[in-house]
C-alpha cells in the first residue's frame, strides 16, 4: 500500500467554556455535565485540555491534546 501525507492548514483553540454547542446532563447514579459539539460525525464530548479545531468548510472537531502536537505545528504569524 502507498502512502501519503495531507497538509491542511486548520484553525484550532485549546477548549474554553462557552465554545461549546450545549452542555450533557446525566442524572443517573453519578450525575455529571459535560460540554459537547456537534459535528459532522455526530455529538463529541469536550474533555479538559481537548482542543477545538475548525476546518476552512466551518466544521468543528474536537481533538485530544496528545493527538493535537503530534499531528498539528503552529504556522509562521500564527499565535499560540
Amino acid at each position: 500500500m502507498t502512502k501519503y501525507k495531507q497538509t491542511i492548514v486548520v484553525e484550532a483553540e485549546l477548549y474554553q467554556p462557552g465554545m461549546e454547542d450545549g452542555i450533557a446532563v446525566s442524572m443517573g447514579v453519578q450525575s455529571f455535565t459535560r460540554p459537547y459539539i456537534v459535528s459532522p460525525d455526530g455529538t463529541m464530548y469536550i474533555s479538559p485540555g481537548d482542543w477545538i479545531i475548525t476546518m476552512a468548510n466551518g466544521e468543528r472537531y474536537v481533538c485530544s491534546p496528545d493527538v493535537f502536537e503530534t499531528s498539528y505545528e503552529l504556522v509562521e504569524g500564527g499565535a499560540k
